[in-house]
């Protein structure tokens, strides 16, 4: 039995089952621990659904099979954990950030494990982990440019446009969240604007409140006359609700949202990106046209201008920047 280090022994065979029995059940790994941890994660701690997934990932495809998994957690000592990251990172096989994800699950299920009070202490934090090695990544968040959103923008102008078609025109005019679009109605537009004050979350039920539930999330946002030409199409196509796209009950998916968009920029031959990073790309393009952070930063309902520069990046591309250097100097 892995993770069994002392002899048993039993008076006869019966007996020996017996105290087999006994010890397996009193025995905890972090295979048996994992789908207590999960729930815990749910009920406890209220992880989003996507975290869960994102857990149940890693589990599956990164720990499942692993040794480590089978041993009894009072065995475990920082020496098995620091093997396995040894092993896992050997000539940088994997980027810092999976890394990052296996560590948290191991370690989510040991402190879960000290709660509980099967183990005394979380070994795993005794782990520095400047001393392992990872893949190199491009961590660089590169924005849809102002000719690669013109040209999403046409592209769609040429299909027989639905609702997620309007969504995504209407995402590259607004700096809003994917699940703040979800949620708009038809009576959240006056004077020329828009008022974002809901956003749908990962289970598809409306909040009545911006994520974080900041007053800055409650904002109102100017519609460009693009903007106003979508909702007028949506409404069209979908008259009978309140909200602008959900149409008899059914409402659009972020999946299906983004396996749209990926379509349409590998039909023009543009990288795609997902839906939250169009909002990094309208943020941007508005900024590079002459709006100020602390003016974008009430647009896009942040609490700190901190956050508002994360957002803000690079979208000149290397010819432009290029022609300008030589206008410069010549």
């Amino acid at each position: 039995m892995v993770g069994f280090r002392k002899q048993i022994v039993g008076r006869d065979e019966h007996d020996l089952i017996e105290k087999l029995y006994a010890l397996l059940d009193k025995s905890k790994t972090l295979r048996s621990l994992y789908p207590d941890w999960e729930i815990f994660c749910q009920k406890e701690l209220s992880d989003s659904e996507k975290t869960i997934r994102e857990h149940r990932y890693i589990w599956t495809n990164q720990l499942k099979n692993e040794e480590l998994v089978n041993k009894d957690i009072s065995e475990l000592r920082t020496n098995d954990f620091l093997d396995f990251f040894r092993k896992i990172t050997k000539n940088q096989a994997i980027t810092k950030q999976r890394f990052l994800d296996i560590r948290s699950v191991l370690n989510g299920i040991m402190k879960y494990a000290v709660e509980k009070e099967y183990v005394k202490n979380n070994v795993i934090t005794a782990i520095n982990i400047k001393q392992f090695k990872f893949k190199a990544t491009n961590s660089k968040i590169t924005p849809y440019s102002i000719e690669e959103r013109k040209q999403i923008i046409n592209h769609i102008a040429t299909k027989e446009e639905d609702l997620y078609d309007l969504a995504i025109i209407l995402d590259f005019q607004l700096i809003m969240r994917i699940g703040e679009l979800k949620a708009l109605k038809f009576t959240d537009i006056s004077g020329g604007h828009i008022k974002v004050q809901r956003f749908m979350n990962d289970k598809n039920i409306i909040i009545d409140h911006v994520k974080g539930n900041a007053d800055e999330g409650i904002r109102w946002l100017p519609l460009t006359k693009t903007a106003l030409n979508v909702i007028q199409k949506a409404k069209a196509l979908n008259p009978d609700s309140e909200y602008i796209f959900i149409k008899k009950g059914k409402n659009l998916t972020t999946v299906t949202f983004n396996r749209r968009l990926k379509k349409y920029c590998e039909e023009l031959g543009i990288d795609y990106r997902s839906s939250h990073k169009v909002r990094f790309s309208t943020a941007s393009i508005a900024h590079k046209n002459g709006m100020e952070d602390v003016e974008l930063q009430g647009l896009l309902g942040h609490t700190s201008l901190t956050m508002t520069r994360h957002y803000l990046k690079n979208i000149t591309t290397t010819e432009e920047t290029s022609r300008k250097y030589l206008e410069a100097l010549a």
